[in-house]
């Protein structure tokens, strides 16, 4: 069985690693979405414990789309009777890069009733649809006239851990503050520091990294409705990652922030995935002193972007570069969307990379911690 696993950009190259980790066979990696080989466990698999995915999606079909004749038959070849539940409504996405069909409604509408076609097994069938039902999603996925025909096995995008009880304003997706902190390559024996922890998020995946809790635990997926649910063994998986975690291991982890009322609801985030003592939380003004000398620093400060709050979110970006300048054995990065923060940071060993936060471009400055 062929899958397919979608990724923010900037973090395919985590993705790809983790899906590596986990034994899969990597068939193709893009930007944003990395191909792999597996069972019907590794649905389960997938989904539970890749910390960067966006969706996990099974490849139903796949072949020509250079005209929408041989898009409609790249689509109706799929075994859509064998992977769609009964009564649930279809929705089709698309995207199109490269090639001929660049209409995305069009491709859809193609796609859709291919896909009745194919269910009902002759041209002009009908797929039995109950609105009250949850939704089954398809993407519809079109590069250099080819086209591939992915079943979302994921329903709510995997960002979506279900223990973030309340955020701010504009919190950190899970699984870009996940990427951040695998990017920055974390000794958990060694200090682990987030300044401008708002919801907590950042050292919340951290914990869940460190203690490998798996990001899906608390969940369910789309996939659990579909036909071949049983040969999934969901439950199994399940149990499996409880087996896996090291709970028991000591970290130290500390985030801060000087609102107190986001360092409130970080505490009640980390609570529910029973991770309250391990982050130590702190209402607290960003200051090198109060960072150790090793270990790693990963945070997403403020980007200024009421025009009062620009200054701040600069002086806030200065001193964090400096702290890294100051601290040559600190690790990890800052995450931002302010601009001309290259001189910033001038002379320091940081890479940078762009990964949008959401609909804001941002870059990653960071330097990687070396594991012995």
């Amino acid at each position: 069985m062929r899958l397919a696993a979608t990724c923010n950009y900037g973090l395919s190259s985590v993705l790809k690693n983790e899906i590596q980790k986990l034994g899969f066979p990597i068939v193709e990696s893009t930007e944003r979405f990395v191909r792999f080989e597996g069972d019907f466990r590794a649905i389960a698999t997938a989904n539970l414990r890749l910390r960067t995915a966006n969706r996990v999606y099974v490849e139903v079909s796949s072949g020509n789309a250079g005209t929408f004749d041989e898009l409609f038959e790249t689509a109706r070849k799929g075994e859509w009777r064998r992977v769609l539940p009964v009564g649930n409504p279809v929705s089709v996405r698309a995207v199109s890069e490269k090639s001929a069909l660049d209409s995305l409604p069009t491709i859809q509408k193609t796609v859709k009733k291919a896909v009745v076609d194919g269910y009902a097994g002759r041209p002009g069938g009908i797929l039995p649809e109950n609105p009250e039902l949850p939704e089954i999603s398809i993407l519809a996925l079109i590069r250099d006239n080819r086209a591939l025909i992915l079943l979302d096995t994921s329903g709510d995008p995997l960002h979506k851990r279900w223990y973030r009880m309340k955020t701010g304003e504009a919190p950190i997706k899970e699984t870009l503050a996940a990427g951040l902190v695998l990017l920055s390559n974390w000794r958990f024996s060694e200090p682990f520091r987030d300044p401008f922890c708002g919801s907590g998020t950042i050292a919340i995946e951290a914990a869940m990294i460190a203690k490998n809790v798996a990001p899906g635990i608390l969940r369910s997926f789309a996939f659990e409705r579909f036909p071949f649910a049983d040969e999934i063994s969901l439950e199994e998986e399940r149990q499996a990652c409880v087996k896996d975690e090291r709970r028991e291991k000591s970290h130290d982890i500390v985030a801060s922030d000087s609102d107190a009322d986001m360092v409130a609801m970080a505490i009640e985030n980390a609570r529910a995935l029973g991770l309250s003592d391990s982050v130590v939380f702190e209402i607290a003004e960003f200051s090198i002193e109060r960072l150790p000398k090793k270990g790693t620093l990963v945070t997403n400060p403020p980007y200024g972007e009421r025009i009062s709050d620009s200054e701040s979110a600069k002086r806030a970006h200065e001193d964090l570069f400096s702290a890294f300048r100051a601290l040559p054995e600190l690790s990890g990065g800052i995450i931002t969307g302010l601009e001309n923060v290259e001189p910033m940071a001038e002379g320091l060993t940081m890479k940078n990379r762009k990964i949008p936060n959401g609909p804001i471009p941002c870059r990653y400055y960071f330097r990687t911690s070396h594991r012995g």
